[in-house]
């Protein structure tokens, strides 16, 4: 097979795909899905991108079902850079209510080397104790709320409460 003209790519995906959001325990996932009865359209788009998975469902039905998806994060990005460049015709709010989603949201789990955590840990830390609230530490460090939570105990650290004075919040430590 030679080059696979983009403009077949945006027909399939015109005619068979989704961009969706899944909710999954209370939190948002964007992914691009092709489902298709069709093997070979599956694989190509696979081998078009060179990202994504295909998946076989075949219980309780006469042919199975073929599903070309896309949900990580970087390699939504290049779905993304690809329908910027060309340009969907059916699909095309739904494409653009997945892509301003995917502007805003970020993964819930980000893959950090050990000194890049540890760094995030330290200004989580900082944070805290100056007195963000806990919302806003994991939202700007991206550090688990769980993992925060461990590291302050660990140190010691006591939760603080909002004292409203004046329209500026102070925090006070109250103890546990």
């Amino acid at each position: 097979m030679d080059k696979i003209d983009p403009s077949y790519i945006l027909g399939i995906v015109d005619c068979l795909g989704h961009f969706t959001l899944y909710n999954y325990n209370n939190y948002c996932y964007p992914k691009f899905v092709v489902y298709t009865k069709n093997k070979d359209i599956a694989y190509l788009l696979h081998s078009f991108f060179n990202i994504g998975n295909v998946i076989t469902k075949s219980k309780n039905r006469n042919k199975p079902l073929y599903i070309y998806f896309v949900s990580k994060y970087n390699e939504l990005k290049q779905i993304i850079d690809f329908f910027e460049n060309h340009k969907l015709n059916i699909k095309y709010n739904e494409y653009i209510r997945f892509r301003n989603f995917l502007t805003k949201w970020h993964p819930k789990i980000q893959r950090r080397s050990k000194e890049e955590s540890i760094k995030a840990l330290e200004t989580a830390i900082k944070m805290y104790k100056k007195g963000y609230p806990v919302k806003e530490i994991i939202l700007k460090t991206g550090v688990s709320l769980n993992r925060l939570y461990i590291v302050l105990r660990s140190y010691n650290l006591k939760r603080y409460n909002k004292v409203k004075d004046e329209g500026v919040i102070l925090y006070s430590k109250v103890r546990s």
